[in-house]
C-alpha cells in the first residue's frame, strides 16, 4: 500500500495524465491504510535515513582522521629528508669541500715558496689523507729544493760561502765533541784573472767546473769542500792531522795541474793554504783566517804550492 501511494505520487510528477487514473488508486489505497499506520512508516523512513546520515558522518569523520594522519605522515617525512639533506651538505663540506679548498691554498703558498706551513690531514685514512700526504711530499720535496738552492753555487754546483760555513761550524763543534783534529785548506787558482782576459769568462768558468768535479770526485762528501768565492775554495779534513792533510792537499794540486781545458794551451796551477784547529779557536773564522794567511805565503813564494800555518799547535 506504501508503494501504491508512493507510485501515485511519482506518477503525479511524472505523468499528470497517469496520474489521474491512478489518483482514485492511490486515494482509495491510502483510505484503506490509516492515519496511525502512515505514521509509523514515516517514522521508519526518517529512522533509516537518520541511521544511513549517522554511518556516512562515521564514515566521513574516519576518512578525514585518515588523511589528517597521512598528511602528518607526508610532512613529517619532507621535514625529515630536508634535515636529511642539510645534515649531508654539511657534512659534505666540513669533511670534503673545506678540507679540498685548504689544501688547495696551501699548495699555492708552496708554489710561492712559503714552505714552513703545517699540513693538516695527514693523519687520515680516506682519500682527502691521501691528498694531504701527497701535499705534504710536495712540501718536503721544495723545501729540499729551496734548500739545495740556497746552499748551491749556481755555476759550478759546489756548496757555497753560506753552506760551507755552516759545515765548518758543524766540524768543529764535532771535533770538540769527539775529540779529533780538523784541517782546514783554502785553494787558489793561480794567475785565474789573466785565464779571463786571455780566453774569455766561459773558459774561466769551465776551469771552476772542473776544478769543482776534481773535489768532488776525491772528497766524496759534499760538506768537506765549496767554493768561497771568485776563483776560492775552501776544503775540510776532518780526523787528520795536519801532516796526513798536507798529503792529500799535495795529491790535488798535483792532479790540477794534469787538468785540460778543451784545447787551449792552459796549463792549471793552484797555491793552498793549510791550518789546523787550535784549542783557542772559537768560530770557523779563526781558522780560515790562518789557512788564508798560509795560502798568501804560498802565493809571495811563488805559487802552485803548499804552505802549512804552524803558528797556532792542534787541539787534537
Amino acid at each position: 500500500r506504501v508503494m501504491t501511494i508512493m507510485n501515485g505520487w511519482y506518477t503525479t510528477v511524472a505523468d499528470p495524465v497517469m496520474a489521474r487514473d491512478k489518483a482514485a488508486a492511490g486515494r482509495s489505497a491510502a483510505s484503506e491504510f490509516g492515519g496511525d499506520q502512515l505514521t509509523s512508516v514515516a517514522k521508519l523512513l526518517q529512522d533509516g535515513v537518520h541511521e544511513e546520515l549517522t554511518l556516512l558522518g562515521t564514515r566521513r569523520d574516519a576518512l578525514n582522521a585518515e588523511a589528517k594522519h597521512l598528511e602528518y605522515i607526508v610532512t613529517g617525512m619532507l621535514g625529515a629528508g630536508l634535515l636529511i639533506g642539510i645534515f649531508t651538505l654539511l657534512f659534505t663540506r666540513r669533511q670534503v669541500s673545506d678540507p679540498v679548498v685548504r689544501l688547495t691554498r696551501l699548495m699555492q703558498q708552496l708554489s710561492a715558496g712559503d714552505t714552513g706551513i703545517r699540513v693538516p690531514y695527514t693523519a687520515q685514512g680516506d682519500e682527502i689523507g691521501a691528498l694531504a700526504r701527497t701535499v705534504e711530499v710536495f712540501r718536503a720535496a721544495r723545501t729540499e729544493r729551496l734548500r739545495l738552492a740556497a746552499d748551491t753555487d749556481s755555476l759550478t754546483g759546489a756548496p757555497n760561502r753560506r753552506a760551507i760555513e755552516a759545515s765548518g761550524t758543524r766540524l768543529m763543534q764535532e771535533a770538540n765533541a769527539f775529540g779529533r783534529p780538523l784541517t782546514v785548506a783554502i785553494c787558489d787558482v793561480d794567475h785565474f784573472k789573466d785565464i779571463n782576459d786571455l780566453y774569455g769568462h766561459s773558459h774561466g768558468d769551465a776551469v771552476l767546473c772542473e776544478i769543482t768535479a776534481l773535489f768532488r770526485e776525491a772528497l766524496i762528501v759534499p760538506e768537506q769542500y765549496g767554493r768561497f768565492g771568485g776563483e776560492e775554495f775552501v776544503l775540510f779534513f776532518p780526523g787528520a792531522d795536519i801532516d796526513r792533510a798536507r798529503e792529500k792537499v799535495e795529491d790535488l794540486r798535483l792532479r790540477i795541474s794534469r787538468l785540460r781545458i778543451g784545447d787551449l794551451p792552459l796549463r792549471l796551477t793552484a797555491s793552498f793554504g793549510i791550518a789546523p784547529m787550535s784549542a783557542s779557536d772559537l768560530i770557523l773564522s779563526d781558522v780560515i783566517k790562518r789557512a788564508d794567511r798560509a795560502l798568501y805565503a804560498s802565493k809571495e813564494a811563488g805559487r802552485n804550492r803548499t804552505t802549512v800555518d804552524r803558528q797556532a799547535a792542534a787541539a787534537f
